[in-house]
């Protein structure tokens, strides 16, 4: 009996050790990375309703479950678009307020490359040549956030889904209020 409970004791002991004794990294393995510099974006606001015109941002979608609103952005200018500030008003499909924001759109719309017939000639000043009359254009699709955290809004264009429950259907207006455009 005291041989047995020796046994077992001195099988803890060496299991305990053999435990503690193991090393679970391995050198030379890992290596410190270097912390990569900071890149702050350095850009423009532009408010030119010119160049607003020609910025367009369409397409906006969120099913009553969705987390994220999205919506389409469209440029048709020759300088690129880093990012566009909307304001979001929210409202019943009677009209009635529900919320309101504003939001910049992260984008990374490259310049639309026009052909010759779409500049436009009439363009004078600082703005000359920057605004493309038709044809060519860039689209991204961008995702935002969505205002409704609780899941009860559906936009009305979407059809709700059966297995959802009731929802409440709701209109959007979007004004696009300014544009980030890189500095050369």
């Amino acid at each position: 009996m005291i041989r047995r409970i020796l046994t077992v004791a001195v099988a803890v002991a060496v299991g305990v050790l053999a435990v503690t004794g193991q090393r679970t990294t391995r050198k030379g393995r890992l290596r410190p990375v270097a912390p990569a510099a900071t890149a702050t974006a350095v850009c423009d606001t532009v408010r030119a309703d010119s160049l607003l015109r020609r910025v367009a941002v369409t397409g906006y979608e969120k099913p009553m479950r969705a987390t994220r609103e999205t919506m389409f952005v469209t440029s048709r200018l020759s300088v690129p678009v880093i990012g566009v500030i909307v304001e979001i008003e929210y409202m019943t499909v009677d009209g009635s307020p529900l919320h309101k924001r504003t939001v910049t759109l992260p984008t990374d719309l490259p310049a639309a490359i026009p052909n010759e017939q779409d500049i436009d000639q009439s363009a004078t000043g600082p703005d000359k040549g920057t605004t493309i009359q038709s044809g060519a254009c860039e689209r991204r699709m961008v995702a935002i956030r969505s205002w409704d955290v609780n899941h009860l809004f559906y936009y009305h264009l979407n059809v709700p889904a059966r297995t959802t429950g009731q929802g409440t259907p709701y209109r959007v207006r979007l004004r696009t209020k300014a544009l980030l455009i890189p500095r050369n």
